[in-house]
């Protein structure tokens, strides 16, 4: 597999305030990449959003990712440009799942798509990403790290779990008794949809991807992935964003603030600016 590394670090940030901070020293900066734009500001233009996700405003102005809102909806958010992905990467963000409409189902999903900018899946326990046994719709050539607030009998194995979900270049699956589970913790430190705010870091070395939830790392040691052989990506990029869904029971399902940063590091120079701060 050939490794290209990328245009530069992008950092992605919610806020109220719009600026652009160069990182004083190229050490810092990844090698540029044609295919790759760091200096597209993050803002709902260089978003695109599907099915009911869209940007709201909190009461203190901070503009938030909204996925759903009632029940039986389904939303997804994609950045425009395409990230590196093969070589490795490191993804936070912080999401809050509030006022449950009688029951927290059923989750949201940070995803990882070699398919389309429109790509979204099924609605309730599918989360926007993945088909259930039987069922249809599940986003192609994809990789799913699924925060699971329902337990659907007969596919999960628990109401507050997080699993790693493939099925190659296939339609992916929410089936986390499938070989679609790469990996799956179903015993949390925390309740994700008890309305309180908890931040997710998900780690790939190139062969090991890892999450930690709130600081507690949940597959130590890592989970054996390689990317550029399970998806069909373009040049070692995909796009990268959330999905989520509601059910028969649902919840506000929000991100208020994601970073993501390819981990290749230059080997020259690149006389674009790179490490900007676009929100903040």
């Amino acid at each position: 597999m050939k490794v290209h590394t990328p245009k530069a670090v992008i950092i992605l940030l919610f806020a109220i305030v719009l600026f652009a901070k160069s990182v004083p020293s190229w050490a810092q900066c990844n090698h540029a990449h044609p295919a790759y734009s760091s200096d597209i500001p993050f803002h709902p233009a260089s978003v695109t959003l599907n099915g009911n996700a869209r940007f709201v405003r909190r009461a203190n102005g901070q503009p938030v990712l909204q996925l759903n809102t009632k029940v039986w909806q389904v939303g997804s958010a994609w950045f425009n440009t395409q990230q590196e992905v093969a070589s490795g990467f490191s993804t936070t963000f912080a999401f809050a799942l509030i006022r449950p409409i009688y029951d927290n189902a059923d989750g949201i999903a940070f995803v990882i798509q070699n398919n389309a900018l429109t790509a979204l899946g099924p609605v309730g326990g599918g989360l926007g990403f993945g088909q259930w046994p039987g069922g249809t719709g599940g986003i192609p050539n994809s990789l799913a790290v699924e925060l699971n607030t329902w337990d659907n009998p007969g596919w999960d194995q628990s109401d507050n779990s997080i699993s790693i979900q493939s099925c190659g270049t296939a339609p992916n699956s929410v089936d986390t008794f499938s070989t679609c589970d790469l990996g799956i913790n179903p015993n949390l430190p925390v309740t994700l949809a008890d309305g309180k705010v908890h931040t997710v870091t998900v780690t790939y070395d190139g062969a090991n991807i890892d999450v930690i939830l709130d600081g507690n790392d949940l597959f130590p040691g890592g989970v054996a992935v390689d990317l550029g052989t399970l998806l069909n990506l373009n040049d070692g990029a995909a796009y990268v964003g959330f999905t989520g869904a509601d059910g028969g029971g649902g919840n506000t399902q929000v991100i208020l603030s994601w970073t993501f940063s390819p981990q290749s590091m230059p080997t020259e120079p690149t006389t674009e600016m790179c490490g900007q701060k676009i929100w903040e």
